[in-house]
């Protein structure tokens, strides 16, 4: 059982590799994001974290281009560059009163 435990607490004690396409154009600044985490897996409570990258372009090393060719399958790009989901929930002008 102890064994169990800290295995446990060593899985939640280490840090997260957090992978994600930015639609930004490779520009060398640093740009802000906020990571979200939920926590218990399936429980809708969520833990965020702010960070921030520079968007840099990747050195073209073999390992790196195969990672992004498997992330480019993964998380294509969008047609229109817009990583944002909509939400049909949220008001927007046509649905304005009065429309």
């Amino acid at each position: 059982m102890t064994r169990s435990v800290e295995d446990i607490q060593n899985i939640l004690q280490n840090d997260y590799v957090v992978t994600l396409r930015s639609y930004l154009p490779v520009d060398g600044k640093k740009h802000d994001l906020k990571i979200g985490v939920e926590y218990p897996s399936r429980s809708g409570k969520m833990r965020y974290q702010s960070a921030n990258f520079e968007a840099l372009e990747a050195p073209p090393i073999p390992k790196l281009l195969a990672a992004q060719k498997e992330m480019d399958q993964a998380l294509p790009k969008l047609p229109d560059a817009n990583p944002y989901l909509s939400n049909p929930y949220s008001p927007t002008a046509d649905a304005a009163p009065g429309k």
